[in-house]
């Protein structure tokens, strides 16, 4: 199926909710304490409640089309961008690329614990807004490079055994409509036409990148 890589309204936002989810079997022992934990997910499923509130019924029509162009299109569209308002900005201090093959590198969120680290996959990465550098003996300087926002990969031009790069920038979750109703709460206020009595909070689900 095909993305579509528009980013769904961001003047219509009133507020986001949401972030990672994991996957856990839990086994408790005889006093009700969780003894034994076995993850079943390497990576997050981010899940978002976006909250667009009362708005006029004309600023709803993004929405509204978002919705039958991703649903019902031939084929329909496997997602489009979403962005997490809590969480999308790349920096040089919680960035760092991963070498893919070749000159091909993948942009990673760093997010840090003590000594411990994760590294998130970003796969929709705004245009225009990725700056990549390069650390090398030390020195850092800004890399030349080809960025592919779609897959949020860069290839980089001039490497160098043990050259290290971060990287600055923005990015999108690759996310669609969690329920299949989601656009059945609009209603109109009873005494402003023109008003909506609520758009409602609409659940986004993370879906693969493609």
């Amino acid at each position: 199926m095909a993305f579509l890589e528009q980013r769904i309204s961001v003047a219509l936002r009133r507020g986001t909710v949401g972030g990672p989810t994991t996957l856990r079997a839990k086994v408790y022992d005889g006093a009700g304490r969780l003894a034994k934990q076995v993850f079943k997910r390497s990576l997050p499923l981010h899940r978002y409640r976006f909250d667009f509130g009362n708005k006029v019924l004309e600023d709803a029509e993004e929405i509204r089309s978002f919705f039958y162009v991703v649903m019902f299109s031939t084929p329909p569209y496997s997602g489009f961008r979403g962005r997490d308002w809590n969480d999308y900005k790349l920096t040089q201090a919680n960035s760092r690329l991963t070498l893919i093959s070749g000159s091909n590198y993948q942009i990673n969120r760093v997010y840090t614990a003590g000594a411990s680290q994760f590294l998130r996959p970003i796969y929709k990465t705004e245009a225009n807004t990725v700056i990549v550098y390069r650390t090398r003996s030390a020195v850092v300087t800004v890399a030349t490079v080809t960025v592919d926002n779609n897959l949020g990969q860069v290839a980089v031009t001039g490497h160098v055994g043990g050259d290290t790069y971060t990287c600055e920038g923005k990015f999108d979750i690759p996310v669609t409509f969690a329920a299949d109703d989601a656009m059945a709460n609009i209603g109109l206020d009873g005494v402003e036409a023109n008003i909506l009595q609520s758009l409602g909070e609409i659940e986004m689900e993370e879906v693969a990148p493609t």
